[in-house]
């Protein structure tokens, strides 16, 4: 609902390597396009679940619309009809583009993934370039539907258009682009049997080995294994060091790829807010600092935390005043709601 591709996805670019940019809202035409961190809309089912049920919603409602094309001719005089039909033309193509848009992220999921055989990743190129190709003839026939009726892509609560005629042209120009330069890239690195590439974010973003102490004059922090896989965070905090009382830190976890809504603790000084309700915890204090042992089950969720997985840590004194204290930034992200001031690209990747 706040982040989805089911409003404006038939605009969203597509990511054929990982930038783990984030989605923007739906009601705020002030945020850039959204990002390929697709599980930023996913707070209540996997990327799987997404797209059997995207699947659903596209099939049930094209039958729908088959009744409504029957209606066009004998209506042809009446153009409120007219234009109530090319509203049902639109939704049948936002929701077809919401459903490749959902398939488009969990096969690019299996492409990085090191288990997937060079065979398998050239048929997953070859249907995530279909699918890039459908999107382009789904953004060329909303503009023509757009052309007709210019309430189509209209958001009410934004009071502005989340789709029209020039943003869709700009859609169809970055989809050819991909199509045109990173693609052939990714072919060429299969017929020839080297690493698939990766975008510049990956390249230049932090590290982290677990085990490690990080270091702060008020605090410092670790993650590591444990005998059994699950993973710890270990935090102590000078005492003294809080602007108020009711001063926390929010720690969060995400895959690589970003497929599932990230896992955001809040830690404060006696107690957790833990999104998932997964994690357990316990604390220790004396006369100069408390600690808090935070142990998340490595198999929860979709058994992520097994490998290497993406991590931040903030240090939240007022709702305006904040830090990150790993990876460190700093320009805030703006904040978002039901997530906060935390975006995937603010991430650092944690080494097994």
């Amino acid at each position: 609902q706040y982040y989805g591709p089911m409003h404006s996805g038939i605009v969203w670019p597509l990511f054929l390597k990982r930038v783990n940019r984030p989605l923007a809202p739906t009601w705020k035409p002030d945020f850039p396009p959204s990002g390929d961190a697709i599980g930023e809309c996913l707070e209540n089912h996997t990327l799987e679940e997404a797209v059997t049920l995207a699947h659903q919603m596209s099939e049930t409602w094209d039958y729908g619309l088959a009744q409504m094309l029957l209606l066009h001719h004998p209506m042809s005089n009446n153009r409120a009809r007219v234009l109530d039909i090319g509203v049902t033309e639109a939704l049948s193509l936002q929701f077809h583009s919401a459903e490749n848009i959902f398939r488009f992220y969990l096969l690019r999921h299996e492409l990085y993934d090191s288990r997937t055989t060079p065979q398998r990743r050239m048929k997953i190129l070859v249907k995530m370039r279909d699918l890039v190709m459908r999107e382009i003839e789904n953004s060329s026939e909303m503009i023509a539907l757009c052309r007709k009726d210019s309430r189509l892509g209209f958001h009410s609560e934004a009071e502005a258009h989340q789709y029209c005629p020039s943003r869709l042209s700009w859609r169809i120009a970055q989809l050819q682009d991909l199509l045109d330069t990173e693609f052939p890239e990714f072919e060429s690195a299969l017929l020839n049997d080297t690493p698939l590439p990766v975008s510049e974010f990956k390249k230049s973003q932090e590290r982290y080995h677990l085990g490690t102490w990080e270091k702060t004059e008020d605090f410092q922090w670790r993650l590591r294994r444990r005998e059994d896989g699950d993973i710890q965070l270990e935090l102590k905090v000078r005492k003294g060091s809080e602007r108020k009382p009711d001063d926390f830190f929010a720690a969060y976890f995400c895959d690589e790829d970003v497929t599932f809504f990230p896992w955001r603790i809040l830690i404060r000084q006696h107690r957790i807010d833990d999104f998932n309700n997964a994690a357990q915890a316990s604390f220790e204090e004396d006369q100069k600092s408390w600690r808090c042992t935070l142990t998340l089950p490595a198999l929860f969720p979709n058994g992520f935390l097994q490998g290497a997985f993406m991590f931040a840590l903030r240090r939240q004194y007022t709702p305006e005043a904040f830090s990150y204290a790993w990876p460190s930034r700093s320009v805030p992200a703006r904040h978002r709601l039901n997530i906060g001031p935390f975006q995937p690209d603010y991430t650092g990747l944690v080494i097994p």
